[in-house]
């Protein structure tokens, strides 16, 4: 599959991804951090941790770099929430019009979560309400029922309501980042995607953990290639923006655009 490098990707696209330092590490520090150990004098004041960017962190800009890419206003399907952080990428997006993200966890579900670099009890509609208390003023956002900043977050126990609404079709990209393991349930999700994106003029799938030597995301990814003549390609991240001492630049694995329409 061809290959473009993060660098390269956003020079296509013609994104600064400096612009967005600040935003992302906002994001970041709801979504993407993991619990830190701190001092006796932190863990009494409740100090705030310094916030640094970390290898892999490069994920989020992908996503609003692509959406801000494309013309008109972009309605964003995801599968798997996760924490939130490329919700909160596309809620950032410029042309963004709505958000709908399913997850195998109910919303409002509180459970061990780490929110910059500290265990919390914090469910996903939790993590939405931080990201909204900082930018409800800066973004602007759909106003539909029910939502966080134009976000609608979802149980996978909706879906089947969900697909068969002819309002929902007309999705323009969706994030799989779902199944990892199980090659059914992965197809299952790019068959979803295609519901969801039938009236769309501007129809694309990005996947997020290809990987050459684990899971099987990149065996169905090839397959769906091949049988339904999608175009495609790949974009390594990790360690392109961020990186460490105990990891190389990543090649052959990241995420891979892919084009229905």
């Amino acid at each position: 599959m061809k290959q473009v490098p993060l660098k390269e990707f956003f020079q296509q696209v013609n994104y600064d991804w400096e612009k967005d330092v600040d935003f992302f590490k906002d994001v970041c520090s709801l979504s993407k951090t993991r619990a830190r150990p701190v001092s006796i004098k932190d863990a009494f004041e409740d100090s705030p941790q310094e916030f640094e960017f970390t290898w892999g962190m490069e994920q989020p800009f992908i996503i609003k770099a692509f959406i801000e890419s494309l013309e008109g206003k972009i309605n964003y399907f995801e599968i798997g929430t996760g924490r939130g952080t490329s919700c909160m990428a596309a809620a950032g997006s410029k042309n963004i019009n709505k958000i709908d993200s399913f997850d195998i966890l109910e919303p409002k579900h509180k459970r061990k979560n780490v929110v910059n670099f500290k265990e919390v009890q914090a469910s996903n509609v939790d993590i939405l309400k931080g990201f909204a208390s900082k930018y409800s003023d800066k973004l602007k956002s759909n106003d539909r029922e029910d939502t966080t900043m134009g976000i609608k977050l979802h149980h996978v126990s909706e879906y089947a309501s969900f697909i068969n609404d002819e309002n929902n079709r007309d999705y323009d990209v969706c994030f799989i980042d779902g199944e990892h393991e199980n090659p059914e349930i992965i197809l299952k999700d790019y068959l979803i995607s295609n519901k969801v994106m039938e009236r769309s003029n501007n129809a694309y799938i990005i996947w997020d953990d290809y990987y050459p030597d684990k899971m099987n995301v990149k065996h169905v990814v090839e397959r769906v290639v091949e049988v339904d003549k999608r175009e495609a390609y790949l974009v390594p991240f990790r360690g392109h923006l961020f990186g460490s001492k105990n990891r190389s630049t990543e090649k052959d694995a990241g995420v891979v655009i892919m084009k229905l329409k």
